[in-house]
């Protein structure tokens, strides 16, 4: 380390970076992409988690898993839990999640719940019960309800240490700036939450009634703000780099 910050000269800021160090049979490798992109292209819909989470608690949930923490994500939605743990998985960027990851656990898996290794795994509220009545969830594991925005620490998850304070205000700044409004707007009505919720697992979304409490919704099912492309994907790309 000291040779790569001390006598390797520091590249011209174009173009991509990458430093290999061999040490003995081990290869390691730094590496930064391009600074005209700074990230990769992810096409998730990040409109989906922030509108299952307010900002403080996805927050939260980033920070556990870059302690590499047990984190497990809950829904009545199965699409849900498969979208959303893909887009904490980007947010991890130029980190990468390389520890178990199941999106989606079958029943029969819920005692991997226990091990004693971090995890980002997805289970469906009712196996979720039924895993916990059977003491298959580790008490150090973060359980995360998608459908209620709540973030539980288990009881015996160790503490998670404080975030540099001027860091965090200006990721917080700059995810409030470019999505905070989506989860005031999608929560505004409890009931129309609930009607858009039961939709996320359809095939074909069926649009809501006129007088809804969701006419907040454009005939697409989106928000006026995520209507146009090319203000939407320059908000998420904001959103991404903001965890950079």
């Amino acid at each position: 380390i000291m040779n790569i910050v001390k006598e390797v000269p520091a590249p011209p800021p174009t173009g991509l970076l990458e430093v290999r160090v061999s040490i003995l049979n081990s290869r390691i490798r730094f590496w930064t992409p391009p600074a005209n992109q700074p990230i990769a292209w992810v096409s998730l819909p990040f409109s989906h988690l922030f509108s299952c989470l307010d900002v403080s608690n996805i927050l939260l949930v980033w920070h556990a898993l870059t302690l590499e923490r047990q984190v497990l994500l809950t829904s009545t939605q199965l699409t849900l839990l498969g979208t959303c743990a893909e887009i904490f998985v980007s947010m991890l960027f130029p980190l990468s999640w390389t520890h178990m990851y199941v999106p989606v656990l079958p029943h029969f898996l819920t005692p991997v719940l226990d091990a004693p290794m971090p995890y980002l795994c997805g289970i469906t509220k009712s196996k979720l019960q039924e895993a916990q009545k059977r003491g298959d969830v580790s008490s150090e594991c973060i359980v995360v309800d998608l459908d209620e925005n709540t973030v539980t620490l288990g009881v015996n998850t160790p503490p998670l240490p404080p975030l540099p304070s001027k860091r965090r205000q200006k990721l917080e700044k700059a995810l409030e700036l470019n999505a905070g409004g989506i989860f005031s707007s999608v929560r505004d009505g409890a009931n129309g939450w609930r009607d858009r919720l039961k939709n996320f697992d359809d095939a074909f979304t069926i649009a809501f009634a006129p007088d809804s409490e969701s006419s907040d919704l454009n005939e697409s099912g989106i928000l006026p703000a995520e209507s146009s492309f090319s203000s939407l994907q320059s908000i998420w790309d904001a959103v991404q780099e903001a965890f950079l």
